[in-house]
Parts: C-alpha cells; structure tokens; sequence
C-alpha cells in the first residue's frame, strides 16, 4: 500500500523497525526448529533451522547498518562505517555453510547405510506451519516498506524470508512422506533444504566480498549519475568513476576548464555538482570533483 500523507509517520515508523522485526521473527523460528529438530528428530527440520539462521544474517545486516553503518565518519573512522554489516555477513556466512556441511554429511550417512533414525514427530509439521505464517507475515510487511520507500536491500530480503517458507513446506511433505512409510524422505528434504542453503550463503559472502573490495557500481546507474553531472557542466566532464563504501557510494568526477578559469567557477561548479548528484541519488555519500586546467 502507498502511505497518504497524514500517515506517513507511520511508515516511518515502520521502516525504522523493519531490521528489528525482520531480526526477532527470524531469530525466534531459529531457536524454536533446532529445538523442536532435536526433539522431534527431524533432519528436514535442522537444515530449515539454518536457513532461517541464514536470513538472521540478511536482517541483522539491517540492523547493523541502520544502528551503527549508517553513523557519520568519525576521528577514528574518517571514511565511515559502512563496511561493518558486510564484515559481519562474511563471517556468519561462512559459519553457516559448515554447519550445513554437517547436515548434508548426517543426511548422506543414513540415506547410503540405509539406517534411518527414529521417526519424525508430528510436532515437526506444527512448527513448520507456525513458520509459514510468522515467514508470509514478514514477507508483507517488508514488502510494504521495501515499496513505501524504494530500498531494494528491504525488497530483497523480503524474498529471502518467503524462501524460507518453501523449505518449510518441504519438511512438512518430508515428515508425512517418511511417516506413510516413505524411508529417508525426512534425509531426502534435508539434503534439498541443505543445497539451497549453501547456494544462498555462497551469494552473501560473495556479495559482503564485493562490497568489502569497493566494488564499481553498474554501469546504467554510473550513466545516470553521468547525466546529472553533464546537466551541470555540460560537455566538461572529462572523466567519471563510482565505487562502493558499504552500501553507500563514492562518486569521483574530473572535469576539464581552460586556464584562465577562476576560483569562483570551480567552486560554484564544485556545489552544483554535489547538489545535483546528492538530490538526484540518494544513494551517493561522497562526490569529489577533481578540475584539470
């Protein structure tokens, strides 16, 4: 939905919790499938448990930037503190594909050997379900916020938690499957769940790698920025180069005067360029203009 203007605080609001909700329904469908994995002596249901582990990663990297990777450049931080949620993703990524790693090892073991565990607890289904509607509940409200305010880490991750529900569905048609006499479904599910956790870690570290390493900014986005900047000085800009700092973007311009040119055109050129390029994207920190007389 589009927020009218006598709401708009609350979209506000909600956007300013999104991290929060994202993080605490996520870390609570966690603890309760390990849990409920154990006890319930389901596979199916661990691998799910890490990949809800795997969408903390997303929300908390949410919740980092907006608490401590979106505050300014300080004595000890002059370039900022956009990087932190990608160091922290790295991290966590690669922890949760070698927990993962045991799962499919387990899952493997019983399918080969042909000795599967005890039977899977109906319980299992109920978590599963409770999963489900705490998942598609995040999924909308992210959704609405990710649309309100055009953030597409938001929209992203919005996905990332309806993912979560079809690995939820799978161990539901595991459980019923092993226990109608299907043997190593539950293993079945968990090696499928398993995959496409290692495949989603796999995309975090390499994208928190990325960011760490400045990446360049797409080259539609770069051109766009160009055009703000022609706008201005029209045929002047002689060069033009974009990076990623975190989720934040530096943009260096270098643009060509004649020698004569004075102090008070290249300042006034400086401001129109910083505005112009600040207004038109909001996602640029830091624009340097470089002049070459």
């Amino acid at each position: 939905m589009h927020c009218e203007n006598k709401n708009r605080d609350k979209c506000v609001r909600c956007r300013e919790h999104a991290g929060t909700a994202q993080l605490g329904g996520t870390i609570f469908l966690t603890v309760l499938k390990i849990v409920v994995g154990i006890l319930g002596n389901s596979k199916g249901l661990l691998a799910d448990a890490i990949h809800s582990a795997a969408n903390i990663v997303t929300s908390a990297a949410i919740f980092i930037s907006k608490k401590w990777g979106d505050k300014p450049a300080d004595k000890e931080h002059p370039f900022g503190h956009g990087k932190l949620e990608f160091v922290t993703s790295s991290m966590v990524s690669g922890l949760l594909v070698v927990s993962t790693l045991y799962i499919i090892w387990h899952s493997l073991d019983e399918i080969l050997h042909g000795h599967p565990g005890e039977m899977p607890h109906w319980t299992v289904v109920v978590v599963a379900i409770i999963s489900i509607i705490v998942n598609e509940a995040l999924f909308q409200y992210l959704q609405c916020v990710g649309n309100e305010f055009k953030s597409s880490s938001i929209l992203t991750n919005s996905w990332a938690i309806r993912s979560d529900s079809f690995s939820s569905i799978a161990v539901i048609a595991g459980v019923i499957a092993t226990r109608l006499g299907f043997t190593h479904s539950d293993g079945y599910v968990a090696l499928a769940v398993a995959s496409i956790i290692v495949y989603v870690c796999f995309k975090l570290f390499l994208d928190s790698i990325m960011h760490l390493m400045d990446k360049s900014i797409p080259l539609d986005q770069l051109n766009d920025i160009r055009a703000t900047i022609n706008d201005v000085v029209g045929d002047r800009l002689q060069s033009l180069s974009a990076r990623l700092n975190g989720r934040k973007i530096w943009v260096n311009a270098t643009l060509s005067l004649g020698t004569n040119s004075k102090i008070n055109v290249l300042t006034d050129y400086d401001e129109k360029i910083q505005e112009g390029v600040r207004k038109n994207h909001k996602q640029v920190d830091k624009v340097l203009v470089d002049f070459k007389l």
